[in-house]
């Protein structure tokens, strides 16, 4: 019955779109049924909009849009369709940084126009658009983003300009990298890597016997009789490895699992150094009106309940922005830059990070086993005797026969590295973070990676809200009051700003010839001018 009712549903909402021609008795006796199913069928369902009056491309476009009044919709209507925004439609722009319009542009009616100021420390965006300007749908981009888009390049500036606008300045910054096996550790099936490692191993065990059972073959001029009951296991052992390749090549390295370890990294670094019991007790009003009295003093301070039923006063001793890269090889790596930093002991940080990192990575609890300083004289020792190569085949069999892995001793001793920045400013993560000329490919997602989610996040930092003022205005206030303020920017902005004059000479001409959409974003000194100029 259910499909009956959405048949009858749908036949309505075509015959309102204009795509069939339903005849007067037709369309009474579809309605008819419509309504009777609504009011009879249990539960009972909403009245479907198709019933209660026709829908009209027109009543669609005012549903969905977040701007149109519905007094406009007369007035907006095209000669050519009767449906707003078709044929000879308003023009909208296609990008965030470009005031190109994607259909032909109509001339702007007075007062349907709307200048959004929107200010953060250190940076002023002003957007100048039409009413009109329809919300445009955007897909989910997870698993299908390929590189750092501008959007977020710009996002990742604006916040680092709002960090130095408050005087925060960069202290310490600890880089993570992944093994050679980086795709093991990043799999998203650990289980199904195993099996195709032993699988592997025992084809290549086969091979070898096949071998010799063939050169036997040959000398001797005959097969002998079990040959073909081998030939047959060997083909099904290979087969069974050639699957299982198949699968894993399906597979690919995991953002999600990356941002799993980045979690886990630092939850034991809070454990280890990053928070602080500054008291506790028994009532959670008591532990609160306490934590009042550090607000300020520490990052953040937080009231947690304890394991003996109390409450305890935590205070979080550090900031961090941390910004994702890949290397040539494919593999990603980390960068967390802290600021803010309270009472750490860096030096006992560069002991700890190595052995931390490596545990997450591989899943490894205790990795006292590895920290044994007699490992270490061992690899040397080999290295001199037998040269690099030959030397850490023959330490990886011996770690094998303890027990041990190379992959994480060798990841163990090379996976972490803890600076102390030079520079008391944000240029270099600006830098590092944006992807300049020559690393374009740290900022591109290898082929074979999947959902890599952020590039970019911060921790123990609350941005501050936006001020957004809206502003309706005629033609001639947005170039009178808006283009005003960004030419005051301009005179304010360093010589080397020649894209935002470039963007500016087109927000000038796309206002001039009543675009309905323009964009800008000013920083620094820019954006003081221009709140400057729209203050006066």
């Amino acid at each position: 019955m259910k499909s009956v009712y959405h048949s009858v549903v749908s036949a309505l909402e075509r015959h309102h779109a204009g795509l069939v021609n339903l005849s007067p008795e037709d369309l009474a006796q579809l309605q008819r049924t419509a309504a009777a199913f609504e009011a009879n069928w249990p539960p009972r369902l909403e009245p479907s909009p198709a019933v209660l009056r026709p829908i009209t491309w027109e009543r669609r476009r005012i549903e969905d849009s977040w701007r149109i009044p519905e007094g406009l919709l007369e007035e907006f209507k095209t000669p050519k369709q009767g449906a707003l925004g078709l044929g000879e439609g308003v023009g909208l722009s296609n990008g965030a940084n470009r005031a190109v319009p994607v259909q032909d542009a109509k001339a702007p009616v007075d007062n349907f126009l709307a200048a959004t100021l929107v200010h953060r420390p250190g940076t002023t965006r002003i957007k100048v658009m039409g009413k009109l300007t329809a919300r445009q749908p955007r897909g989910g981009q997870r698993g299908r983003i390929r590189e750092l888009t501008p959007q977020a390049r710009a996002r990742y500036l604006e916040f680092l300009r709002e960090l130095e606008y408050q005087d925060y300045r960069p202290e310490h910054m600890v880089t993570l990298t992944y093994p050679a096996d980086w795709r093991g550790a990043l799999g998203s099936d650990p289980a199904l890597l195993e099996r195709l490692q032993s699988a592997l191993r025992e084809l290549n065990e086969w091979r070898r016997r096949m071998r010799e059972l063939r050169a036997n073959v040959r000398r001797m001029g005959a097969y002998p009789p079990h040959y073909a009951l081998l030939e047959e296991h060997y083909q099904a052992v290979r087969a069974e490895a050639r699957e299982l390749i198949r699968r894993v090549r399906r597979l690919a390295p995991d953002g999600r699992r990356l941002k799993r370890h980045l979690d886990a990294i630092i939850k034991r670094f809070n454990r280890r150094f990053g928070t602080k019991i500054l008291a506790s007790f028994e009532e959670r009003e008591q532990a609160e009106r306490h934590a009042e009295k550090f607000t300020g003093v520490y990052p953040v301070v937080k009231v947690l309940k304890n394991r003996k039923g109390g409450f305890d006063v935590v205070a979080m001793l550090y900031r961090l922005v941390w910004w994702l890269e890949f290397q040539r090889r494919g593999a990603p790596h980390l960068h967390l830059l802290f600021f803010d930093v309270h009472e750490i002991d860096w030096a006992a940080v560069r002991g700890w990070i190595g052995q931390a990192w490596a545990g997450v990575v591989h899943g490894i609890r205790n990795m006292a086993a590895y920290q044994d300083p007699a490992l270490g004289r061992e690899y040397d020792q080999l290295r001199e005797l037998w040269g690099r190569e030959l030397g850490e085949v023959i330490f990886a069999e011996w770690l094998e026969q303890r027990g041990l892995d190379f992959g994480v001793w060798r990841h163990l001793r090379a996976g972490t590295r803890v600076e102390t920045m030079r520079k008391p400013h944000w240029g270099y993560a600006a830098k590092e973070g944006y992807g300049g000329r020559r690393k374009v490919y740290q900022k591109r997602v290898p082929k074979a990676f999947q959902n890599v989610g952020r590039w970019w996040g911060y921790r123990n930092y609350k941005r501050v809200k936006p001020t957004e003022v809206r502003i309706p205005l005629t033609s001639g206030e947005a170039l009178r009051t808006v283009l005003g303020a960004v030419e005051r920017a301009e005179r304010k902005m360093p010589a080397g700003a020649f894209r935002y004059r470039k963007k500016l000479e087109r927000a000038r001409r796309a206002i001039a010839e009543g675009e309905l959409y323009a964009y800008l974003t000013v920083w620094g000194a820019g954006a003081e001018g221009a709140m400057e100029a729209l203050a006066a």
